[in-house]
C-alpha cells in the first residue's frame, strides 16, 4: 500500500493484512466474510454463543443493506445530475 493512501483497505482478514508495513492504513473488514462467520458460529455453538451470534449478523446485515442502498442513492443522483 502506498505511503501516502488515504483511502479505507477493505480485506476478508487474511494473516497477510495484519502485517507491519499495513499497521498505518485504516482497514474495514469483509461484512460479507463477517456474516459467513456469524452464521458459521449459529451453526456450531449454543446458548449465549449462539445468539450473539445471531445479533451480530443481523447488525452486519443491517449495514451490509445500508452500504447498498447509499451507494444506489449517490448513483441515482449522480445520474440525475448528468441528466440537467
Amino acid at each position: 500500500m502506498p505511503a501516502d493512501f488515504g483511502g479505507v483497505m477493505i480485506c476478508d482478514r487474511g494473516s497477510s493484512y495484519d502485517a507491519k508495513e499495513l499497521e498505518g492504513g485504516a482497514q474495514q473488514k469483509c461484512l460479507a466474510h463477517l456474516i459467513r462467520n456469524c452464521a458459521k458460529l449459529i451453526d456450531e455453538k449454543t446458548g449465549q454463543a449462539r445468539q450473539f451470534g445471531w445479533q451480530l449478523k443481523d447488525i452486519l446485515q443491517r449495514a451490509l443493506l445500508l452500504v447498498v442502498s447509499r451507494r444506489q442513492k449517490r448513483r441515482g443522483a449522480k445520474g440525475l445530475a448528468e441528466a440537467d
